[in-house]
């Protein structure tokens, strides 16, 4: 058995065919895991989430792309409003069991048979891993709750840039949603630029990769989100899955037994 982590496929099916077919993939024994970015861009979201959906205990953090499609499904935004290529899937048979399950997927998973977590975006800087999966429980806690259609008409926004342990309700979890699923480049004390989406920042000094200040992490941290980066491994015990599939690039996936990495051209047109 083999357990796989897949960057950011965004509804890119044909890609992550050839890439299942690249690494052999054997549903009757091997696991799948997905960084995130599940949906958007690509050509086929709706076989992508199917597909995902089927199989047996996927291993799934939600992205930036995923909190917007289910803010787009419900309404919680004008579908004009937002650059997607979601209609297929919104207008589903199965749309809304699709979206209920993708809306009770958590934004961190801790594996520690595997030495790892996976997240999409990254980790903040003042949060241990352990307080990280804490934080990342009142997220799920949330939209599994009565609230989380409260939660998703506010979700969108770059405030509150900073963290505070005393920030409370909506500002509490969007500022965790937008570090978990959106985060680049923040300074030392955890505040965000949501902005910057290239490799190197204006201001080098002050505003680093969030990834630069885990200097004590016990687990490898898994993570897509940062094509541009172009680093399979931007520093040690770190390791970007998101190559590009969407933009014409690749898509990649690590087997976690042995870190081993996999990639195949991008299929789509």
């Amino acid at each position: 058995m083999s357990t796989y982590l897949i960057g950011d496929v965004q509804g890119c099916w044909l890609s992550l065919q050839a890439l299942l077919n690249h690494i052999n993939y054997d549903s009757s024994k091997d696991q799948l895991g997905f960084v995130g970015d599940l949906l958007n861009r690509g050509n086929d979201s709706l076989a992508t989430l199917r597909f995902i959906h089927q199989l047996k205990d996927p291993l799934v953090v939600l992205g930036n792309h995923d909190i917007y499609s289910l803010i787009l499904f419900h309404e919680h935004m004008s579908r004009d409003a937002y650059k997607h290529t979601l209609d297929e899937l919104f207008q589903a048979d199965d749309a809304d069991t699709l979206m209920a399950w993708l809306s009770q997927q958590a934004i961190m998973i801790t594996l520690p048979e595997h030495n790892a977590v996976m997240v999409h975006a990254g980790i903040a800087p003042q949060w241990s891993l352990e307080e990280a999966q804490t934080i990342t429980d009142e997220f799920t806690a949330v939209m599994r709750s009565a609230d989380s259609h409260t939660f998703l008409n506010v979700c969108e926004g770059n405030e509150p840039a900073s963290w505070s342990n005393n920030l409370t309700d909506h500002d509490r979890t969007r500022y965790i949603v937008n570090a978990f699923t959106r985060m680049r480049f923040c300074d030392a004390n955890g505040s965000l630029d949501l902005k910057t989406h290239i490799a190197t920042h204006q201001s080098p000094d002050i505003m680093k990769p969030w990834f630069d200040y885990r200097h004590n992490d016990k687990l490898d941290i898994m993570f897509g989100h940062w094509a541009s980066l172009n680093k399979p491994r931007p520093r040690e015990h770190c390791y970007a899955l998101d190559s590009g599939c969407a933009w014409g690039h690749t898509l990649t996936a690590l087997r976690l037994e042995d870190r081993n990495i996999f990639s195949v051209p991008s299929a789509e047109k």
